[in-house]
């Protein structure tokens, strides 16, 4: 994790990439890498506590809960709220972007985990809460200053909308898992695979797109 915030965008863009091929590995599995993001930052390294760092880390967070499933999704909660009074505002978007995607994909029981913030932070969540349980996933995510990344708008639980789609009955890329109901069109799924999949990557010798994970022995 040291690297997901360093000065080289390239190099903080492949240990993202690096994180996310981990997570959707059998053998190592979303746990572990969810676990390393969610760790206190090491007091004893400045770099662990600067802007870059702490952004990488929660969309790190945020792409993981956009991706999987996530059991421990409260601890990932409550390490967001932990960052929506900082002086950064990338900060504080990047943390309650979480909290929002949290709200798309289990609803309700997410506000059970508010208790704790401001009322003018309360007050934001709700308004861009309500805008979600009306459908309107942009728009909650334009009213706390980000551009919403999810491919599938429509994943919003039963909780939060009735006539929502069960997201396990969804197609989903079997390489980052990632579901989307215009992956049942083959057309569809194969532009994700060659431009989108995080799981997946262009050789730059031969141009053939591979499992990330198999690149150096390709």
């Amino acid at each position: 994790m040291e690297k997901i915030g360093d000065n080289n965008a390239r190099l903080r863009e492949r240990t993202e990439e690096a994180a996310l091929c981990m997570a959707g590995h059998p053998s190592i599995g979303v746990g572990p890498v969810l676990g390393a993001a969610l760790a206190k930052p090491n007091s004893k390294k400045p770099s662990a506590n600067s802007v870059k760092h702490i952004h990488g880390k929660l969309a790190l967070i945020k792409k993981i809960v956009e991706n999987f499933e996530v059991p421990n999704w409260r601890d990932c909660v409550r390490n967001a709220l932990e960052y929506v009074s900082h002086q950064a505002g990338e900060i504080r978007n990047g943390a309650y972007g979480i909290v929002l995607e949290l709200y798309v994909q289990l609803g309700k029981q997410v506000i059970t985990e508010l208790d704790n913030i401001r009322p003018n932070q309360r007050e934001l969540l709700d308004k861009a809460f309500a805008l979600i349980d009306e459908g309107n996933v942009t728009e909650a995510f334009q009213l706390i200053g980000m551009n919403y990344s999810g491919k599938n708008t429509s994943r919003i639980t039963e909780s939060n909308k009735g006539s929502a789609t069960n997201r396990n009955q969804l197609p989903a890329c079997h390489f980052c898992k990632l579901q989307d109901p215009r992956f049942g069109n083959e057309e569809n799924l194969n532009v994700h695979l060659a431009n989108d999949c995080k799981f997946l990557t262009a050789c730059e010798h031969c141009d053939q797109v591979i499992d990330i994970s198999g690149l150096r022995d390709h």
